[in-house]
């Protein structure tokens, strides 16, 4: 396919990793034996980075991660901080009266723990003191099965069966937490408030409409084009931190 990216005329290759670090792999070591001369990755979710594309940045090939900072990396990456989403979502239900904020989040990839990081920060900025209880963590195998078996939900209820708000790992946790609540009675925001990241059709579409912060998705894949042609013309590009968005709805 050839587009025009600006006044560059370029042909363009896609793939789809759907999650796996395998096909990932594979699309890389695909698309460099097509001779592309620069890739836009988004890298699978993970806490360790790919190999492949650490040894495409020490060769000074030219990539840009949308969505993800790799710490180790001499890649430029186009990304929103996810330690200070962290913050200002805890900040943000502070801001509101709540004082006993619960939070469910992944384990296994550096924006779950970033997040994670964030929301503890600004708690503690505030005089919370945080209770163990109150975090509840899955990772990438345990993804599909959380809060859909009626013992993972009558254990996560009752860890923070004190807290008033829950912020949660991303739209799609919301909402299986806010039809868990549902099915117990437990009224959103009312009994309890949810926000989340992401700000994706799930949250609008949800029985009660998500609060959730967003990626400038749009902005950020066109900052990374820009910096893909950019590098790709011999020019030192730097990452960019994107600001972070907010969709305000009734979940708060």
């Amino acid at each position: 396919m050839k587009k025009s990216i600006g006044k560059k005329a370029c042909q363009m290759m896609f793939g789809l990793s759907n999650g796996s670090t395998k096909i990932e792999n594979e699309l890389i070591d695909r698309m460099l034996a097509h001779g592309v001369q620069g890739m836009v990755i988004y890298p699978v979710d993970g806490a360790f980075y790919s190999e492949k594309i650490l040894r495409m940045s020490m060769d000074g090939f030219p990539v840009v991660l949308v969505d993800r900072y790799l710490p180790g990396i001499n890649a430029c990456s186009v990304y929103s901080d996810d330690r200070r989403g962290g913050q200002l979502l805890g900040e943000y239900l502070l801001g509101r009266g709540h004082r006993r904020i619960g939070g469910i989040f992944k384990s296994d990839d550096m924006q779950g723990l970033a997040r994670y990081e964030g929301y503890t920060r600004g708690l503690l900025r505030h005089g919370i003191t945080l209770q163990d209880q109150w975090v509840t963590w899955f990772n990438s195998e345990s993804r599909d099965n959380l809060l859909t078996d009626e013992y993972g939900v009558s254990r996560l209820l009752g860890k923070i069966a004190s807290c008033t708000a829950v912020v949660c790992y991303n739209d799609a946790v919301a909402v299986k937490l806010e039809k868990a609540f549902a099915a117990h009675g437990v009224r959103v925001p009312q009994d309890k408030a949810i926000i989340s990241f992401d700000n994706s059709q799930l949250g609008e579409l949800a029985s009660v409409g998500l609060t959730s912060f967003d990626h400038p998705k749009e902005s950020m894949g066109a900052c990374a084009a820009r910096k893909l042609i950019s590098m790709m013309s011999g020019r030192e590009e730097t990452s960019t931190v994107m600001d972070w968005g907010l969709a305000e709805r009734n979940s708060v």
